[in-house]
């Protein structure tokens, strides 16, 4: 029988031991390892999710501040309890779209002597079914339980014509109109601003809604917002400053700054779409209660349409003498002109003409309508009978 050889053995389990012991170090590692991911994982689980937190706040803050623009005090603060983003931003739907949103969330619940309700997304949708219902004289839209909860929701209650016959804390629409226009245009000259901000939005909101308030006055009430020859110029400057072409500002003499008088195709479209918009809003100011036209108005339309029109012609002028024209046939459509200018020259001013000597002015974007073209159309309204 041969010996046993104590040597190997003893050195065999060594190594086994070795190994065993190399394994369970590696495994400690591998735990190790693994809780350190978990508890990674963890952290920035819970890092997200005060981030997500975070920006929820800011939204839910910067929605406020948007509802408070459109409605009471009162109200905004009973809304803002609901802590709730879809409900405050559902509230500024609705306010944004009802003349008298104070009356009808009062009805909901808030606002009112009693503040200790707090409405709730699915009263606003609610209340929305029976106020439209209300201007459309149905009472299909709204169920009979929700009738019966918001029964207070009159024709009356919601009616067009606004009850005051100027918005508080100014004279009259006009000057509303100006201030906030001039907001507008203020809000923008500050660094890293745009009109996708829900403040600048919140201005868009308040203005509109004093248009249609202005537009459903009573003839009558003309009297009391008569035509304004410096408010409106005023006016005018604003909306030149917050067109969605190019902001413009004029001098003290009435002239575009020299920092963007190379742009001209841009300049124009700012004019043109200024003036068409100036005269969308406010053309009702023109005509009188007697029917008859009111001449300040006129002579001011008259003088910006023909302002308007210069810088058209001057951008016909300065894209025909750089050679960026482009020649098309006589029997084209508005169409298959439109479809050439957005397909291959989006971005890219241009004068167009037709074989029979037609020309239209491509801003880069869209065509534009001759400025002295929209004031004939507008005048040829103004003395149809009405």
């Amino acid at each position: 029988m041969m010996g046993l050889n104590f040597g190997a053995i003893a050195m065999g389990l060594s190594e086994s031991l070795e190994k065993a012991k190399d394994r369970n170090l590696k495994k400690k590692l591998a735990d190790k390892q693994f809780d350190d991911q978990v508890k990674l994982l963890i952290k920035r689980s819970e890092l997200d999710k005060g981030t997500e937190r975070a920006r929820e706040k800011k939204k839910i803050r910067e929605a406020q501040k948007t509802l408070s623009m459109l409605v009471s005090p009162a109200v905004a603060k009973s809304i803002a309890a609901t802590g709730s983003l879809a409900t405050i931003e559902k509230a500024i739907e609705f306010a944004s779209k009802a003349e008298n949103p104070d009356e009808i969330f009062k009805i909901v619940g808030v606002g009112g002597e009693d503040q200790s309700g707090i409405v709730t997304e699915q009263q606003l949708d609610s209340a929305n079914r029976v106020y439209t219902g209300s201007q459309l004289g149905t009472d299909e839209l709204a169920s009979p339980t929700e009738q019966k909860m918001f029964a207070g929701v009159t024709p009356t209650q919601v009616r067009m014509v606004p009850e005051k016959k100027k918005p508080p804390k100014y004279a009259n629409y006009q000057a509303a109109l100006v201030d906030l226009s001039k907001q507008m245009a203020d809000y923008l000259e500050k660094p890293n601003t745009s009109k996708d901000d829900q403040k600048y939005k919140a201005f868009e909101l308040k203005r509109n809604r004093y248009l249609t308030d202005m537009k459903n006055l009573p003839k009558k009430n003309n009297e009391k917002n008569r035509f304004n020859v410096s408010l409106f110029s005023r006016e005018f400057n604003n909306l030149l400053k917050t067109n969605d072409s190019v902001s413009v500002t004029l001098d003290m003499e009435g002239q575009v700054l020299e920092s963007i008088v190379g742009n001209s195709a841009s300049v124009a479209s700012a004019f043109t779409n200024t003036f068409d918009v100036f005269l969308n809003n406010y053309g009702d100011t023109a005509k009188l209660p007697n029917g008859e036209i009111n001449q300040d108005f006129k002579s001011f339309a008259g003088s910006r349409a023909q302002m308007a029109q210069d810088y058209f012609n001057r951008a016909k002028a300065d894209l025909t003498s750089s050679f960026n024209i482009v020649e098309v046939d006589s029997e084209a459509t508005p169409r298959t002109l439109n479809e050439l200018a957005e397909t291959r020259y989006n971005g890219q001013p241009k004068v167009f003409k037709t074989s029979d000597g037609l020309v239209f002015l491509w801003d880069g974007y869209k065509f534009l309508k001759s400025p002295k073209a929209i004031y004939d159309q507008f005048l040829n309204t103004l003395n149809r009978p009405q």
